[in-house]
């Protein structure tokens, strides 16, 4: 992860594949939803995820774009997951079970719901990301060893790091905690870290 690395990486390859395997996941996703099995959506969605990997080969050659395009499409996975999965309101019920009912509110309309959705893909998503990758860089940097192993080490630790900060940014009753927690990990790891660049 050097300068080379980073000299060679096409932003706009990227930002393609990206998008390319969220629109897979999110259409296995919507397959999983459905009551029946639901075989265009589930071709469709393994098509656009076999798909993303010709930019990803553009974007990083066929060898680290072939490990993306693997791992990638299941840390997406369990983003969405985490985010659709009521945590805090299953907490609020358990807090809430031994009180009285009360009556049925009438629900919001869908696009009030929008800005809070952006929030936590930014919290949980982006941020958390942003975090490990800083540790990750950390990692890099502090290592002493060969540019392979230090590359692994690096991977290995943001590939590990980045669910277990999702579900803890999710299981919390609010995320400007987690929200601080991400943003200070990911200045301290990408400014103690010069050299990279």
């Amino acid at each position: 992860m050097n300068s080379l690395f980073l000299s060679t990486v096409n932003p706009w390859f990227s930002l393609l594949a990206l998008l390319l395997i969220a629109a897979g996941v999110g259409l296995l996703y919507r397959a999983w939803l459905q009551p029946k099995r639901h075989w265009p959506l589930i071709a469709a969605g393994w098509g656009v995820l076999i798909l993303a990997h010709w930019p990803w080969f553009a974007a990083f050659g066929v060898d680290r774009g072939w490990a993306l395009a693997a791992m990638l499409p299941g840390l997406i996975a369990l983003l969405l997951i985490a985010l659709r999965t009521p945590w805090h309101e299953r907490q609020l019920a358990d807090r809430r079970s031994d009180k009285s009912a009360r009556p049925a509110q009438p629900s919001p309309p869908w696009y009030s719901q929008v800005p809070g959705l952006l929030v936590q893909i930014l919290v949980t998503g982006l941020l958390s990301l942003s975090a490990a990758l800083g540790v990750a860089l950390v990692v890099y940097a502090l290592l002493d060893t060969s540019l392979v192993n230090r590359m692994m080490a690096a991977a290995s630790v943001a590939l590990l790091l980045w669910p277990v900060l999702i579900v803890w940014s999710r299981s919390r009753d609010s995320l400007v905690k987690p929200a601080f927690w991400f943003i200070g990990l990911s200045v301290a790891g990408w400014l103690s870290t010069p050299a990279i660049f």
